[in-house]
C-alpha cells in the first residue's frame, strides 16, 4: 500500500501579500523541512509555488498520527494552515492520473472549509 499526497497551503498568496516573498519563501523552506521530519516520506518535492507532492509508505491508518501532527505542527510552528489531497492504492498510477485526482482531492478539501484532508 502507497499513500501518494498533495498538500497546498492555504491562503499563502496572502501570506506573500501580507509579509514579503522573502518571508514566504523562508514558510516554504521550513515547511518543506518540516514536513519531511514528521511524514518521513520516501519522496517529497515541490510541485507549484505553494503546493508539495509527496508519498509514503502503508495505508492512510498507518499514517494518519503523522499527518494529524504535520497539521498541528504547521499551525504551531509555522502559522500556516494546510489542506491535504491523498490517494491510497496497491496498484501503480499514470503520474498524470495521480496529478489529477491529487487536484481534485485538494479542491473537496478547501471546499469544505481548507484545513482539511480527502482521501480516495
Amino acid at each position: 500500500m502507497v499513500i501518494f499526497g498533495l498538500i497546498d497551503i492555504d491562503d499563502f498568496t496572502l501570506f506573500n501579500l501580507s509579509n514579503s516573498f522573502e518571508r514566504g519563501n523562508y514558510i516554504l523552506h521550513q515547511f518543506k523541512e518540516l514536513a519531511k521530519t514528521i511524514l518521513c516520506p520516501l519522496d517529497l518535492r515541490k510541485l507549484d509555488a505553494d503546493e508539495f507532492i509527496f508519498y509514503l509508505q502503508g495505508s492512510y491508518d498507518e499514517n494518519k498520527e503523522n499527518l494529524t501532527k504535520l497539521f498541528l505542527e504547521s499551525e504551531n510552528q509555522l502559522a500556516i494552515k494546510i489542506s491535504v489531497g491523498l490517494v491510497e492504492s496497491t496498484r501503480i498510477f499514470d503520474y498524470k492520473e495521480v496529478i489529477n485526482q491529487l487536484r481534485i482531492n485538494i479542491l473537496e478539501a478547501k471546499k469544505y472549509g481548507k484545513n482539511k484532508i480527502c482521501l480516495t
